[in-house]
């Protein structure tokens, strides 16, 4: 948060009982200072042991893949690990298949990552050119055709987001081509040459053609 305070979040999946069934519960938040292992490893003993609970008796522990939390080495997992040998490892499956996207796109030419950011930047901060996108799609729609917000930027640790601004940019891709081609002649000089490559990666067909590829496969993976 604007405070940037660290926060180490702890929830508990147990059998319960009392209810003959599993039930999850969050157990509380512990801040930290800085993120290592070790000082994460504490503040997950400090909660637990808060609640009478040991680490000991841990048969499962789920977390993201971040190194210093999920890795093999020195990290929360390896000190859970010792304390319950027999504790199995659960990753986050969103944080899991958004490292699989993120490899995968590390293969595609940079130009189309590149559009995933500078496509919505170009307009985030600037209400007037908002304003004229708007009108310009309303002059080449009718009103019956859905509009797609192709302003909602791509954010790497928002998980599971990248496929939403894919299909936003290539649904418009046609109004987002006709207003960088007028933006590229008339916006301010500072911003004349962003404009121009951005026009220049919507002109070329192969960009389309990733875009077309790649809209079906990533959001089978995020959905």
């Amino acid at each position: 948060d604007v405070s940037s305070s660290k926060l180490l979040s702890v929830c508990a999946k147990f059998y319960h009982e009392e209810i003959q069934d599993v039930v999850e519960v969050f157990l509380g938040n512990t801040e930290v200072i800085e993120c290592t292992a070790e000082n994460l490893y504490d503040g997950l003993v400090e909660v637990a042991n808060l609640f009478g609970l040991s680490l000991g008796e841990c048969v499962g522990f789920s977390s993201d893949g971040a190194a210093n939390v999920a890795g093999k080495n020195n990290s929360v997992w390896t000190r859970v690990k010792e304390a319950s040998p027999f504790c199995i490892q659960l990753k986050c499956t969103c944080h899991s298949l958004q490292l699989c996207v993120q490899h995968a796109f590390e293969t595609l030419p940079g130009s189309v990552a590149l559009m995933l950011t500078e496509i919505p930047s170009f307009f985030s901060h600037s209400s007037l050119r908002r304003d004229k996108y708007m009108k310009l799609y309303k002059l080449m729609n009718d009103g019956d055709t859905p509009f797609t917000n192709p302003f909602t930027k791509f954010c790497s640790t928002r998980w599971l987001g990248r496929s939403k601004v894919i299909f936003n940019i290539l649904t418009q891709w046609w109004e987002l081509k006709a207003f960088f081609s007028v933006a590229a002649q008339e916006a301010k000089v500072n911003e004349r040459y962003r404009a121009r490559e951005i026009y220049r990666m919507l002109d070329d067909p192969a960009h389309l053609l990733y875009f077309e590829f790649l809209c079906p496969l990533v959001s089978e993976m995020e959905s």
